[in-house]
């Protein structure tokens, strides 16, 4: 089960509850806190009829140790002219991303629709515990460039630094 919400202030809007396997990277957060590769088991599954080894059992975790996240980069309108290579993202986020996703490229021209059209990339972050990963959060958001045709930085913040 895979829920995307929206957190406004005290308020936590569920608005795409799922029973699938989708593009949230969920796998990544599972693989970094177990060492499970759910997409290895999918494929033994679709191959060979088996899913996983009898250890399996004793290595899912239902309640994580750490705390993750997969960050929508967003942006706002303009050319881009600059992205940021993955050593750029590790840089700005101090080393806390491991797995740095870029949806766009030099040249794409980004309008103000309010849509997917206006996320750059996804970025996993993680942390011992809630309010490091808001300060991880923070310090991506705040460092990182993504420069339009004028130098600009195209960056949205989409985290208020009140967020708790």
């Amino acid at each position: 089960m895979c829920l995307e919400l929206i957190v406004e202030g005290d308020n936590v809007y569920v608005i795409e509850p799922q029973f699938r396997y989708g593009g949230k990277f969920q796998d990544v957060f599972i693989d970094e806190e177990s060492g499970i590769d759910e997409i290895e088991l999918l494929f033994g599954l679709a191959v060979y009829g088996r899913y996983g080894t009898d250890e399996l059992p004793s290595l899912i975790k239902p309640v994580f140790d750490r705390h993750y996240v997969l960050m929508n980069i967003l942006i706002g309108e303009g050319t881009i002219s600059e992205v940021p290579s993955y050593e750029d993202v590790l840089k700005a986020s101090n080393g806390a991303v491991s797995l740095y996703i870029p949806r766009k490229n030099v040249g794409d021209v980004i309008k103000p629709d309010g849509s997917v059209i206006q996320m750059f990339g996804k970025a996993v972050i993680s942390a011992d515990t809630r309010e490091e990963l808001l300060s991880k959060m923070r310090m991506l958001q705040s460092n990182l460039e993504i420069k339009d045709q004028n130098g600009q930085n195209m960056i949205i913040s989409s985290m208020s630094d009140d967020f708790r």
